[in-house]
């Protein structure tokens, strides 16, 4: 994964099998000299590619904790809530 991050030189998302049924992704957030718990820009992103196969909502484990998505597809729009717990 750092490999990748420093080809691209910045931030990169990998997106991973969920380790438990009360999520349906999980994010792995990748610099080239770090890793980090949550990326708040690049998530969006991510789950932008991903809506083909997220129902209306869905739920993504980054390292920092839980993260609820909703995609609203009359408006265009990921709604990415804050972590929690």
């Amino acid at each position: 994964m750092r490999a990748v991050a420093a080809f691209h030189g910045h931030e990169n998302a990998f997106v991973l099998r969920p380790q438990d049924d009360a999520h349906d992704f999980r994010f792995h957030f990748v610099m080239p000299h770090r890793e980090m718990e949550m990326c708040g820009h690049v998530s969006p992103g991510a789950l932008w590619l991903l809506r083909r196969w997220m129902s209306s909502a869905t739920r993504i484990a980054p390292l920092s904790g839980t993260v609820d998505a909703r995609f609203d597809p009359s408006a265009r729009h990921i709604h990415v809530s804050q972590v929690s717990s």
